[in-house]
């Protein structure tokens, strides 16, 4: 079951709880296409790849800051223009100077079950990505890419600027917590380990 507004899957609870695989569903691309109304991208954008695939922009709060090891959801909006040729695979990373992160590595928009050279001629598709912000991450402003290369080769077709990502620095606490699990310990005489946090429920 999901959640009506948001449409996450709900969590299963209850200590009776059993999970039953009822079979396999096969999802398959229609054969005409729904009047719908397309959304407007938060963020605009006028991209073609390979002479039939528009990116039309994306979906992403560039306002709030975003502290390391949290996750962003990514949304791309994508019209088909024609019959598109190219399996294409995209990559989404952050830079900074020498810093790097990839945080979707290079894998198809809409799962390798619909790869771009199927999609048809009029078909809107909006794809999500979690984007793991690194734990390792520096507090800074970051550039967010978009590459895309063609399936099979390492050939890079494209690379899109986003926007710029703000990563909070992680909170850090200068006073003495609570050990809730006292383990002492010494480390060379140099470093004590007090003991540590465990939420066995």
């Amino acid at each position: 079951s999901y959640d009506a507004r948001t449409m996450e899957r709900l969590p299963v609870t209850g200590q009776s709880t059993t999970l039953a695989l009822l079979g396999y569903v096969k999802v398959r691309p229609p054969t005409r296409l729904p009047v719908t109304d397309i959304p407007t991208p938060q963020h605009p954008a006028d991209m073609t790849l390979d002479g039939h695939i528009a990116l039309l922009g994306f979906d992403l709060d560039l306002a709030r800051p975003y502290p390391p090891g949290t996750t962003a959801t990514l949304a791309l909006h994508w019209r088909a223009d024609g019959v598109p040729d190219t399996d294409l695979l995209m990559t989404v990373a952050l830079e900074s100077g020498d810093r790097h992160f990839t945080l979707w590595p290079a894998a198809r928009p809409l799962g390798d079950e619909y790869p771009t050279d199927r999609w048809l001629p009029g078909q809107y598709w909006r794809s999500l990505h979690d984007l793991r912000i690194p734990a390792n991450a520096e507090a800074g402003r970051y550039m967010l890419l978009a590459r895309f290369s063609q399936a099979g080769t390492d050939l890079l077709l494209k690379q899109a600027f986003l926007g710029k990502v703000a990563v909070s620095g992680r909170a850090r606490r200068f006073d003495m917590p609570i050990v809730r699990q006292p383990h002492p310990a010494n480390f060379a005489g140099r470093i004590r380990f007090l003991g540590y946090d465990l939420d066995a429920s």
